[in-house]
């Protein structure tokens, strides 16, 4: 859905569902991707309509928490070789048979690796969780918008379920009918000055008459900015 006059247009909150207009928060995820021994950082962004309260809120919670993440195939590949470095080392370390002219102690450094493998899972572990935690806060973009492959999912207040933001865009967006009425009046006034001679100019290359308003005329293309200074 293009909209090309924002202001003739009232749009919905996505976070407390009251009408607002022109007020957009733009929230930005960053994704990590390890690809060929370099990180590859891809960004998402979007606009959505909130009102002022909300958009402070949504703001408040971005300067204070993280908004970028590893992939989901990064994060899986790392959890399997930490799985393996820490099942090796510990089953290396307590069940691999020393022989006579082996000190026992030679077993110590697979243990070793183990443990600290696995202290890093259980560690990577809680922050992930406090992490998806904190993004399920009311003040968390993450809970009313979400990215999957090349479309954008939306909450909005009240509903249960993920909606592609385009097809709520479309039923979320209403005329203001307000501005559309101001500017109806505004456009008649300029129509009546125009008519009575008032507030008008007249290009100075083919002598077309304008409201003063007018910056190019449309028969000859002549700049008529310079006519108002």
């Amino acid at each position: 859905m293009v909209i090309d006059n924002l202001d003739i247009y009232k749009f919905e909150c996505i976070k407390c569902g009251k009408d607002t207009s022109k007020t957009f928060f733009e929230f930005t995820e960053k994704i990590s991707k390890e690809k060929r021994r370099s990180t590859i950082i891809k960004k998402k962004a979007i606009k959505v309509p909130v009102c002022k309260n909300c958009k402070t809120q949504l703001e408040e919670w971005v300067e204070n928490n993280s908004t970028s993440r590893y992939s989901y195939s990064d994060l899986a590949c790392y959890y399997v070789i930490g799985i393996l470095v820490a099942g090796g080392g510990i089953y290396y370390g307590l069940f691999t048979p020393t022989s006579p002219h082996t000190p026992p102690s030679s077993n110590s450094p697979a243990l070793f690796i183990g443990f600290l493998a696995s202290l890093f899972l259980i560690g990577g572990t809680i922050y992930i969780y406090h992490k998806q935690k904190s993004r399920k806060q009311e003040n968390s973009p993450f809970r009313y918008i979400k990215f999957r492959g090349q479309t954008t999912y939306v909450k909005p207040s009240g509903t249960q379920n993920w909606v592609e933001y385009k097809r709520w865009l479309n039923n979320a967006v209403v005329l203001d009918t307000e501005k559309i009425e101001d500017i109806i009046q505004i456009t008649e006034q300029k129509k009546r000055e125009f008519e009575e001679g008032t507030n008008v100019i007249y290009c100075p290359q083919c002598g077309e008459k304008y409201h003063e308003d007018t910056e190019f005329c449309n028969k000859c293309g002549k700049n008529l900015r310079d006519l108002k200074q």
